[in-house]
């Protein structure tokens, strides 16, 4: 996200007002926090862990659409919208979070201008999120595309490893593909030219990044021409 996350621009008034209208709740890695289609009646705030949104393609295949972490709101959408949930989300890891009704989002955000605001702020975050990535399919070969994301999961989760930077998180390479809307081929082949670079390493479900310096100047190469 590119500014603070929800819980951050919470003051402590309006915190404290939240977490007593919710409920602490631990969910076991790859358990389901919501499920696509069900009724948009509760929210989950994320205080330890992180959660993966899985949309549905037209053909029923799932897809990764983004992943959220501590301090985020997941179900909110399908408050605001008021209708059923557009994802899954999914425990990458034992997750703790907050989940309140529809009515105490609704009286939180109601009663609280900086909850609002901070509304406001992850709502546009995702909106951005959503541009991003319709630009970069747009401008962007394969491998570059497949730069982009690394960088924002190293810079996010990135931890020093042998390697350099080992992204914390396990991801499938079938993950990755899905996410910048390319077929799994076609990431195996990016992350084989950035490998042949020296930039990143990748193993089962393991990738590190071996150059952050190098990757990024060649992420955005293009934009310096």
């Amino acid at each position: 996200m590119g500014g603070r996350v929800f819980l951050e621009a919470l003051s402590p008034a309006a915190r404290n007002a939240l977490f007593e209208a919710t409920r602490e709740t631990r969910f076991g890695a790859g358990s389901m926090l919501f499920r696509h289609g069900d009724p948009g009646d509760t929210f989950a705030l994320l205080i330890e862990g992180r959660v993966k949104v899985l949309t549905r393609a037209g053909n029923g295949r799932t897809v990764l659409v983004g992943l959220r972490g501590p301090g985020e709101l997941v179900g909110e959408v399908a408050i605001l919208d008021q209708q059923g949930r557009g994802a899954d989300v999914v425990a990458v890891d034992p997750v703790l979070a907050r989940i309140g009704t529809a009515d105490a989002f609704r009286r939180c955000v109601l009663e609280s201008s900086d909850a609002m605001v901070a509304l406001s702020s992850t709502l546009a975050d995702r909106l951005r999120e959503s541009d991003r990535a319709r630009v970069e399919a747009a401008a962007l070969d394969v491998s570059r595309r497949v730069a982009v994301r690394l960088i924002e999961l190293a810079d996010r989760y990135g931890k020093p490893g042998e390697d350099g930077l080992r992204i914390d998180l396990p991801l499938t390479q079938d993950e990755l593909a899905d996410w910048i809307a390319v077929s799994r081929p076609a990431a195996a082949r990016a992350l084989g030219e950035l490998r042949a670079a020296g930039l990143v390493t990748t193993g089962r479900r393991a990738i590190s990044v071996t150059d952050a310096t190098g990757l990024r100047a060649y992420a955005h190469a293009d934009d310096e021409m």
